[in-house]
Parts: structure tokens; C-alpha cells; sequence
């Protein structure tokens, strides 16, 4: 038999080669590149873009000196008030040209609350390598990116070992469904300190759920891939420490395995959590004197004492249901063609929403999350991840029910488990062949309007910010500053 192939049956086993790359490559491209131009177009909450006076340029320039305070001068003034902590007395000091608003002051000394992550994983290199300082915007950016290009890694590895037969260009679509879906955009046209741990924290959960998978299907590297996974977890921890909740997806590539369960894999999962752990917990109390205190409790503008912090009430869930995913923030005539939702009554100490829209109503590509179980959990890998992903869907989406404040830029951390369901779910779908033609259509669909209605509120947000020059958020001492 001639060994010679046609030019036809040549095309047809090169095409599929490159028609992936294109596709997929430049739904990579443009999710990123409108990253950074929502980025690069937005603005910081005061409206000052300075990356000197940024607070993690600030924590890496008193690493640099030695010490884990702000490299910032606490104002005279300020030191000599009868009580640093009461609102009405360090209002003034909470606005420009002093910036203390949610920092921590604690025995003469400024310090942040947040991770120092951020500031160890991307600002301190940065500053080494250039000799300037990284913005907010350029480091939410490059988080961001990150995130995506681990997620979209992990669902093009479904798709090649669960759905092959899914057309490229679906495939596509399908990664700027959960790029552009997640308000990622929202968040990124108005990045400041708060924005940059979940922006982080984020990111590091899709690369987790990256790792978990091949822990899951790389038998003879599980040990390993279980120990990247356990290192990543605790540097989640690190970046939002309420994501200890996410602690059990360390076992989940074991579970429903024939093998022993060998010593090596529970070192594996164990050891490197566990040292990202004792690090942060030596962190806090070498600043604090505590393990558990991470500056709450010495926060401007109001000193939040740890004993009386309601942060988090059982009172909220029915708001934060509501705010979250009842109360969508309308289409309208004019651009941005997104408006804001109508005001709600909260219980008392709940904050008034910042520019939160309701995802049930606004983002209804979630709605096909609720077929990923149904459809995935009998197919292996996709029932192992639509596990994982519920988990991570209940215990981030569980914290911001109780929490006493709805924010935009929490929506990320609520919306991208939801999406990634929906994906899962299509995926699914797709290899089984269930009813392809009209859902192929519906969930084009859904996605389209999910990922028109992200980018119009991002832009009415990046309006209204650049109008209103400070955020909403802070009406309280915008008042008492005068």
C-alpha cells in the first residue's frame, strides 16, 4: 500500500491544527487587551494615579528598609489626637492630601490589613528589576491576565480530552464567555488598593483549579501536583485568608481512588499549606503581636475592634441575596446603555451597594450552570471539576452573603464559579452531543448578552468615577471632611 496521503486528506488533518490556534489565540488576545484598556482607561478611587503614593509600593518600600510598617510619615497632627480611632476626629485625615483611609495605625505606626502577596509576588520584583514603581492598574492587569490564560488553559485541556468534536471557533467564544463575564471589567476601571488582593486571589484560583486538574489525571506526577496546589492554596490564604474555606479541594484529586493512600500524599497536601500558614501567621504577629490579627482591629476610619466587629451577620444574607442576584441594574436608551439599580432598604450596619447589579438578571449565562452536575457526572475529569468548582461557588458566595457591605468588585469572586459552571456545563454538552444545535444557539446567546452587558456597566462605572471624582462608597467622611 502507497504511503503517499492526498492534498485533501493533508488539509483535513492540518486543519484542525491551525484553526484552533486562530480561534482560541485571538479570543486569548482580546480578552487581554481589554484588560488592560479598561485598565489603562480607568481611574483610582481618589483619582490619584501615582504608583510612589500607592499603598503596596509603600509596604515593599519598609521591606526594603528592614521593617513591616508603611514607609509613611504619620501626621503630626494626627499622632496627637485624644482618640486616633474616633471618625469625627481623623476625618480630615481620611481624604487627600493624607490618604489614611483604611489603613491601620498601631503604636505610632501606619501599616495595611491587606496581603502582602501582591506586594511580594509582583511589586517588589518589578521595583528590582526597574528601578520605578508598578501601578495598580498595570499589576490588576497582569493579575487578571494570569487568571484567565490558567482558566482558559484548563478548559481547552477539557475540551481536548472531553469534547474534541467542539468546533474552534465555539471554543472561542466559549473563553471570552468567562474572560469578559466574571465584571472583571467592572473592576478593572477602577483599581485601587482593595482591588489588587482579589484581583490576586482570583487569579490564583484558577491556576489552583489548574493544578487540581492535572493532580487529577497525572497518576504518576499526583504527589507533585498536589504539592503545587497545596503551595498555591496557601498563598491564596495569604491573599484573602477567609479562602481557608477552600482547604478541602487539597482531596479531592484523591477522592474515589483504588490507590493507598500513601504518606507522600499527605505530605504533599499538607506540607506546603502549612508553611504558607505559619509564614502568615509569624507575619501578623510580628506586627501585631497576634497570629489572628491582620489590622482590622486598628483600622482607620473607626478602629474596628475585633470583639465588636460585625462584619459578617446572618442578618445580611437576604440583602446580599437580593443586591447579588435579585436586583439587576437596568438597560437603558442612552450610552452606556446600563443604569443604576433603584436603592433597597438593608438592615441596619449593612453599607449602601456600590454599583452592584443582580447576575440572575443581568449575567444569564449563570442560569446554565445549574445543567453542569447533571450533565458532567458521568464523565470523569468534568464530574471531578464541576465537584471543585462548587466548592469554591459555596464557600466564596457563602462569605459575601454574610459579609455587611455589596461591592462590584466582589462580584468577581461571585460570578467566576458561576460562570465556570455554565462553562462546564457546555462543555459537557458538547460530549455528549446533548442537543446541540439549540443550545449552541441559546448559550451563544446568554453569552453575548452576559459579556454586552459587563463591558456597558463597566463603562457607566468608569463614568460615573471619573465624573464624581471619588467613590460612592465614602459618602460618610466626604461629608465630615468638608
Amino acid at each position: 500500500m502507497s504511503n503517499s496521503t492526498s492534498p485533501r486528506a493533508k488539509q483535513a488533518n492540518s486543519a484542525p491544527l491551525r484553526s484552533p490556534i486562530g480561534w482560541v489565540g485571538a479570543a486569548l488576545a482580546a480578552a487581554c487587551l481589554i484588560y488592560g484598556a479598561c485598565a489603562y482607561l480607568g481611574t483610582a478611587v481618589f483619582g490619584n494615579d501615582d504608583p510612589a503614593e500607592a499603598v503596596y509600593n509603600r509596604m515593599i518600600d519598609g521591606f526594603a528598609q528592614g521593617h513591616l510598617y508603611l514607609r509613611r510619615d504619620v501626621p503630626a497632627k494626627f499622632a496627637q489626637l485624644a482618640d486616633p480611632y474616633d471618625p469625627a476626629q481623623n476625618a480630615p485625615y481620611r481624604v487627600p492630601p493624607y490618604f489614611l483611609y483604611d489603613l491601620s495605625y498601631y503604636r505610632g505606626r501606619l501599616y495595611a490589613y491587606f496581603s502582602p502577596l501582591p506586594a511580594l509576588a509582583l511589586f517588589w520584583p518589578y521595583h528590582l528589576l526597574t528601578g520605578s514603581y508598578l501601578s495598580y492598574k498595570a499589576a490588576a492587569a497582569v493579575f487578571t491576565s494570569l487568571g484567565f490564560l490558567a482558566v482558559a488553559w484548563l478548559l481547552l485541556d477539557a475540551r481536548r480530552r472531553y469534547a474534541p468534536t467542539m468546533p474552534a471557533a465555539l471554543a472561542g467564544a466559549l473563553l471570552l464567555a468567562v474572560g469578559l463575564s466574571t465584571a472583571l471589567p467592572t473592576l478593572l476601571v477602577r483599581v485601587d488598593v482593595w482591588e489588587i488582593p482579589i484581583a490576586c486571589g482570583s487569579a490564583l484560583t484558577l491556576l489552583l483549579l489548574a493544578t487540581l486538574w492535572r493532580a487529577w489525571h497525572r497518576e504518576d506526577r499526583r504527589a507533585e501536583w498536589l504539592a503545587a496546589s497545596s503551595l498555591i492554596l496557601g498563598l491564596i490564604v495569604a491573599s484573602r485568608p477567609t479562602a481557608i474555606l477552600l482547604s478541602p479541594l487539597i482531596a479531592l484529586p484523591l477522592a474515589g481512588r483504588r490507590e493507598p493512600l500513601r504518606l507522600k500524599f499527605i505530605a504533599a497536601a499538607a506540607v506546603p499549606l502549612g508553611c504558607c500558614l505559619a509564614a502568615l501567621a509569624a507575619f501578623n504577629y510580628a506586627r501585631f503581636g497576634d497570629v489572628l490579627e491582620f489590622g482590622q482591629s486598628y483600622q482607620l476610619p473607626a478602629g474596628l475592634n475585633a470583639r465588636e466587629n460585625h462584619s459578617f451577620n446572618l442578618a445580611y444574607v437576604w440583602d446580599n441575596i437580593r443586591i447579588y442576584f435579585l436586583h439587576p441594574a437596568p438597560w437603558k436608551a442612552r450610552f452606556p446603555f446600563v443604569g443604576a439599580p433603584a436603592t433597597i432598604p438593608v438592615h441596619p450596619g449593612h453599607g449602601e451597594p456600590e454599583f452592584t447589579f443582580g447576575v440572575l438578571a443581568d449575567v444569564p449565562l449563570v442560569w446554565l450552570g445549574l445543567a453542569a452536575w447533571p450533565l458532567a457526572r458521568k464523565s470523569g475529569g468534568l464530574a471531578f471539576l464541576t465537584a471543585a468548582v462548587l466548592w469554591i461557588a459555596l464557600a466564596q458566595i457563602g462569605v459575601l452573603l454574610l459579609l455587611n457591605g455589596s461591592v462590584s468588585r466582589y462580584e468577581v469572586e461571585l460570578l467566576t464559579p458561576l460562570i465556570l459552571l455554565a462553562a462546564i456545563a457546555i462543555l459537557a454538552a458538547e460530549s455528549t452531543r446533548t442537543l446541540l444545535p439549540p443550545l449552541r444557539g441559546l448559550w451563544l446567546l446568554l453569552a453575548g448578552i452576559s459579556i454586552a452587558f459587563n463591558l456597558a456597566h463597566a463603562t457607566d462605572y468608569a463614568i460615573k468615577t471619573r465624573v464624581g471624582g471619588l467613590s460612592p462608597v465614602m459618602p460618610d467622611f466626604i461629608t465630615n471632611a468638608g
